[in-house]
């Protein structure tokens, strides 16, 4: 089952019928009403950030499904340890849209990606827009317009998505990131490329298991194999 599925799946628990019903439209027609523009890539390819966060193919929705997750136990935590009222629904459908619009950020390049030169707008302004063409719900509007934390703090399910973003980009940031370094070592001269091709094919976890086991041999060996260029991805 993909990224993609589980979150489907996953927003099938909400509970309240019209709240579930906004979601489920959007992710099974994503496209943007008030824009002509089109996306260059899917979404269930996208990643959730070019150079930065989830930087290979299909991080977005693996991205997606680890905030909605992380959400949801902060929620849980929050209100048994603290007593806070919470509305899980709430919280679940803004984690799954929160960075959605992501896709019609980029493209592809190779077997990497680029922020693109003909959007005009950012993925969190393109979401408020959206829900608000669809008609979707006041309260889903203001927790995604905050999830950000960019607008004033006006509800707590705001921060819970806004932490479990955080919480989720920052930790496979720093496992890049150091997987980056190791490859470098290794002697790859394109070592964000090697990364974003292993990535593309295993999780980031998979990936860990095989360097600890193969050390520096292992990292030899696919910067050997995954920096040759692929003729079919380079421009003609």
């Amino acid at each position: 089952m993909t990224s993609l599925q589980k979150l489907r799946k996953l927003v099938e628990s909400i509970k309240d019928e019209e709240l579930r019903s906004c979601v489920l439209s959007i992710l099974e027609n994503p496209t943007l009403s008030f824009a002509g523009t089109r996306p260059l890539i899917a979404l269930d390819e996208a990643p959730a950030s070019p150079r930065k966060h989830h930087l290979f193919r299909g991080g977005l929705a693996t991205h997606t499904l680890a905030v909605a997750r992380i959400a949801l136990k902060l929620a849980e935590v929050f209100s048994e340890v603290y007593g806070v009222d919470v509305d899980k629904d709430l919280v679940l459908a803004a984690a799954v849209l929160h960075d959605l619009y992501k896709f019609y950020q980029y493209e592809k390049l190779g077997d990497l990606y680029a922020v693109r030169r003909d959007w005009f707008v950012e993925h969190n302004y393109a979401l408020v827009a959206e829900l608000a063409v669809r008609k979707c719900r006041e309260d889903l509007v203001e927790v995604v317009a905050g999830a950000h934390s960019r607008t004033p703090l006006t509800r707590v399910e705001q921060l819970i998505v806004h932490l479990a973003d955080l919480v989720d980009a920052s930790f496979v940031e720093k496992l890049q990131n150091m997987l980056i370094e190791q490859l470098q070592h290794a002697g790859c001269a394109e070592p964000l490329l090697v990364l974003a091709r292993m990535l593309s094919s295993m999780s980031i976890g998979e990936l860990l298991r095989s360097v600890k086991e193969g050390g520096r041999g292992y990292l030899e060996k696919i910067c050997r194999e995954r920096q040759t260029i692929d003729p079919s991805s380079q421009p003609g």
